[in-house]
């Protein structure tokens, strides 16, 4: 027989009674453990551990497909997200969920959304269309529709939602700012500025959170000391040096609390490019605690969004609606507690 006709020796694909007799439990005990069938209550961790290094010996694959033809959950989560202005924020929290989904085996499908107004369509007709198990959107800033998600059975927004009754997940940004405002009253500041790129969205909530820090430890609430930019969110030099014209040369303020970390970082530079020293003549804080506020001098005092956390709380939120159903409607909304991290700019 010619050799280019001779029959490719093909490896036998290992099965799930394979993984049962190769790790000396039964079936249906590998099927709780791999294919989470049923719970695992009464497996315990070493067990466990055990099977799923035998199926990675063996080479098992869940066949998600052949389950999904016999009715089964897809074990599918859809993500969506923005293709511009997709923060590191953003990206830290997707990592940690794609982690812990596949952990808990389950498997992300993604959806980038370039043109949302064009691409959503396409990308829920999709998930419908491959039985996604439920879907969870870090672009709701971008739909303007939330109708068109009514599709999808089960659906989680990243941040605050204006829809009645909406599955969400959001860090309470107003506590970050309010939490940043008290440490600088307790450091003995009286004149504390806000800085932001624009006052619109989530920055709304920074300058609620300001204003309240002010109102509880007894400060009073100036306009003058708010300044906002034109709604550019690129932190230009042009627009630091108005700041700082306006803020600390116009109204003597002795503390700044920026919108966000890459905000302050450019606004500390303007500082130190007038002789101001840092925290000494104006104390900054920042928010996102991004690599950045550890990297410039002085280090940033900032406000961490629990990035981890976010994830966790998301999965569960997205997981639970998959295998246990609905929530009562308050519960629906889960708000995370930010953390401020003080460091040498305060």
């Amino acid at each position: 027989m010619p050799f280019d006709s001779q029959p490719i020796p093909t490896k036998k694909t290992a099965r799930l009674v394979d993984v049962a007799k190769a790790a000396g439990v039964s079936h249906p005990v590998v099927s709780a453990v791999l294919l989470k069938t049923r719970t695992t209550t009464g497996v315990s961790e070493k067990t466990a551990q055990r099977i799923r290094k035998v199926a990675l010996r063996l080479g098992f694959c869940p066949n998600y497909a052949a389950q999904q033809l016999a009715g089964k959950s897809s074990r599918l989560i859809g993500v969506l997200f923005p293709a511009v202005d997709f923060s590191q924020i953003a990206l830290e929290r997707l990592r940690v969920m794609e982690q812990e989904a596949f952990r808990r085996n389950y498997r992300f499908m993604i959806g980038q959304l370039y043109d949302p107004e064009a691409d959503l369509p396409q990308y829920v007709d999709d998930f419908v269309a491959r039985r996604v198990s439920a879907v969870f959107s870090f672009a709701a800033h971008s739909i303007n529709d939330g109708s068109i998600l009514s599709k999808l059975q089960h659906v989680v927004i990243g941040n605050e939602t204006v829809w009645a009754n909406q599955y969400s997940v959001c860090v309470d940004t107003a506590d970050g700012f309010f939490q940043a405002v008290c440490h600088l009253v307790k450091r003995g500041r009286k004149r504390i500025a806000l800085l932001s790129a624009h006052l619109r969205g989530g920055m709304i909530q920074r300058k609620e959170g300001y204003e309240k820090g002010l109102k509880v430890c007894g400060q009073p609430i100036d306009s003058r000391l708010i300044w906002a930019g034109k709604g550019d969110n690129n932190p230009s030099k042009e627009q630091m040096k108005d700041a700082a014209d306006f803020l600390i040369d116009r109204e003597k303020a002795d503390s700044v609390v920026v919108s966000n970390d890459e905000w302050a970082v450019a606004f500390m530079k303007e500082l130190k490019r007038r002789g101001l020293r840092i925290p000494q003549d104006v104390s900054i804080t920042g928010y996102d605690n991004l690599d950045i506020s550890r990297a410039c001098d002085p280090e940033l005092t900032t406000v961490d969004q629990q990035n981890e956390e976010f994830s966790r709380c998301a999965l569960d939120l997205l997981i639970h609606l998959i295998e246990k159903g609905a929530l009562p409607n308050h519960k629906r909304q889960a708000k995370i507690k930010p953390r401020l991290i003080i460091r040498e700019s305060t």
